[in-house]
C-alpha cells in the first residue's frame, strides 16, 4: 500500500510539473491548486519526509490564489515544486529566448528605414534677430523643419546648416 501512496504522489508531482511547464495561456491557477492540495494529502497520508514542506506550500499559494493573476501564480510553481533538472532548462530556455528577442528588437530598429519613423514634433522657443518666438522643431530622419509661425515661414534644416 505504500507504494502505492507513494507513486500517486510522485505522479501528481509529475502532474504539477508538467502543468508548470505549459504555457501560461493553457495554464490553470486553479487546476494547479487542486493539485497542490492533493500533493499536500498524498503526503500527509504517506508520513512522507516533505509533507511538512508541501503542507506549506499549499497553504503559502492557497493564499496567493485571489491576489495574483495566473502567469504570477505560474511562476510560483516550478521553483516551488519543479525538479532540479527541469528547472535548469527552463532557466537556460528564458535566457535563450530573451537574447533572440533582444538581438531582433535591436535589429529591427537598426534596419527601419527613416521614411517609416513618425515625426518628432518639439515645441520650442526660437530666437531670432534677438527676438523669442514660440515655434517648433519637427525632426523626420535626418531633416529638421523650424516652423516660425509668427514669421510665416517654415525652414528645413540639415544637420544644422540652413539648406534653403
Amino acid at each position: 500500500m505504500e507504494s502505492l501512496t507513494t507513486s500517486s504522489l510522485e505522479n501528481l508531482l509529475g502532474r504539477i510539473r508538467n502543468l508548470a511547464s505549459h504555457l501560461i495561456a493553457e495554464f490553470s491557477r486553479f487546476e494547479a491548486m487542486e493539485l497542490l492540495e492533493a500533493i499536500k494529502n498524498a503526503a500527509h497520508d504517506n508520513k512522507n519526509e516533505k509533507a511538512n514542506y508541501y503542507r506549506l506550500t499549499c497553504e503559502t499559494l492557497r493564499s496567493k490564489l485571489h491576489s495574483c493573476s495566473d502567469a504570477q501564480f505560474h511562476k510560483y510553481l516550478l521553483p516551488l515544486l519543479g525538479d532540479k533538472d527541469q528547472e535548469k532548462i527552463l532557466d537556460v530556455m528564458a535566457k535563450v529566448e530573451k537574447s533572440n528577442r533582444n538581438r531582433q528588437g535591436r535589429g529591427f530598429s537598426r534596419h527601419r528605414s527613416e521614411a517609416d519613423q513618425p515625426p518628432t514634433d518639439i515645441f520650442a522657443a526660437i530666437i531670432v534677430r534677438g527676438l523669442v518666438i514660440p515655434g517648433r522643431l519637427v525632426i523626420k530622419g535626418r531633416e529638421i523643419w523650424v516652423s516660425c509661425p509668427r514669421a510665416g515661414q517654415m525652414v528645413q534644416l540639415v544637420k544644422g546648416e540652413n539648406s534653403s
